[in-house]
């Protein structure tokens, strides 16, 4: 029931790729409409008081308090901004109970008066709750359905019964108040389609921010997010740092577009090293990370990534070699991956020191705060 709901307030046709985010940025576009349009049933409400003072007691008094009484519950349960899809839907549902709740009242009120009235003053009710209405469905114009459920809660009884019961003039009124409610309709879905457009569009930036356009993988900026990402799950990471060795020399003899190739072919190997809990990314010229929780990346990951592009053929014919620096530790903080980072480049740089294709791992760092004596050295074979 819950799924058919969250389908309901956030349409299917919205693409699944950005229903979170459409469903944060609604919900938070509906939040900052909410206390004006709260003030506004309030000052509603009370010109209803004012309007209505030849009305039965129950109409120029309960119903208007009533509507007061639920625009102020409905001010103090305004909610923090939505961080995630689910607390937008709760919040998105709050809105829409308390709204549509009011506006019916609202509408019974319109309804009981225009009835009690004298025909020559009438008329004013309906204008009026229409006025509201539409004012309020376009407010929450990024929620099509919502804005649609307002119009037609508020504006669908007061058209039928001016044009059921009305005179000649009432009539096209009420057909002029049900076409008014169409027009907002349409606004509405002109609003929802380009919001969505825009969503899609600032996904497509978002990823391409993210993307190594040579290699494909995820870049520097994609693992620094993925690694604060990670670091809230309180696990022990592991960084493993990936050098091409002599891979100036590759682009020197065969040319910069054979060298593109070989950093291609490297990150085809490297992605398959790539599962749930583990990422890649090109951080850099020929310098590559994995990154992962300890239980899920290996201490031996690197050697076995050694070894797999030294078998591996190249677009340049010859063998290849890489040296890999590897370090493990939390990742808690911002200090803690300058650490982690800064311990896995120097175990890079011994790596090649000791004469590269090798892979160089430290040990975890908890355990060895600042002595780069403890490492263990690892000679692919």
């Amino acid at each position: 029931m819950r799924g058919v709901w969250e389908e309901w307030v956030v349409e299917a046709t919205v693409p699944k790729e950005v229903r979170g985010d459409y469903a944060i940025v609604a919900a938070e576009h509906v939040r900052s409409q909410e206390p004006l349009l709260y003030c506004g049933f309030l000052f509603g409400a009370l010109n209803a008081i004012l309007l209505a003072w030849d009305l039965p007691p129950l109409l120029r008094f309960w119903l208007p308090a009533a509507i007061m009484a639920i625009s102020v519950v409905g001010l103090m349960l305004r909610r923090s901004a939505p961080a995630t899809e689910a607390r937008a839907i709760e919040s998105l549902t709050i809105s829409i109970c308390v709204t549509c709740t009011i506006i019916a009242l609202g509408a019974v009120w319109t309804i009981s008066a225009w009835h009690h009235s004298a025909e020559a003053v009438r008329l004013t009710y309906p204008f009026f709750m229409a006025m509201g209405v539409l004012v309020t469905s376009y407010g929450f114009a990024k929620v099509r359905r919502l804005a649609a459920l307002c119009l037609a809660v508020g504006l669908g009884p007061l058209a039928v019964v001016l044009i059921a019961d009305g005179t000649g003039f009432e009539m096209i009124c009420g057909a002029g108040i049900f076409v008014s409610g169409l027009f907002v309709v349409l606004m509405a879905r002109n609003d929802r389609r380009f919001l969505v457009e825009l969503l899609e569009h600032r996904q497509r930036l978002h990823r391409l921010s993210r993307i190594d356009s040579l290699t494909d993988l995820p870049n520097r900026r994609a693992l620094l997010e993925d690694a604060e990402r990670m670091g809230l799950r309180g696990e022990t990471m592991r960084l493993v740092l990936i050098d091409i060795d002599h891979f100036k020399a590759i682009n020197d003899r065969h040319g910069h577009d054979i060298g593109d190739y070989v950093l291609c072919a490297v990150a085809d190997v490297i992605s398959n090293f790539v599962r749930q809990g583990v990422c890649a990314a090109r951080i850099g010229g020929e310098e590559f990370a994995l990154l992962g929780e300890a239980k899920d990346l290996s201490a031996l990951s690197g050697l076995h990534l050694v070894e797999t592009l030294r078998n591996a053929d190249m677009p340049h014919g010859d063998q290849l070699t890489v040296s890999a620096g590897v370090a493990t530790g939390p990742l808690k903080t911002d200090g803690d991956w300058r650490k982690l980072y800064a311990r896995a480049d120097k175990a890079l740089y011994e790596a090649k020191a000791d004469g590269r294709d090798r892979v160089v791992a430290e040990v975890e760092l908890a355990e060895t705060p600042d002595d780069p004596k403890k490492t263990d050295r690892t000679q692919a074979a």
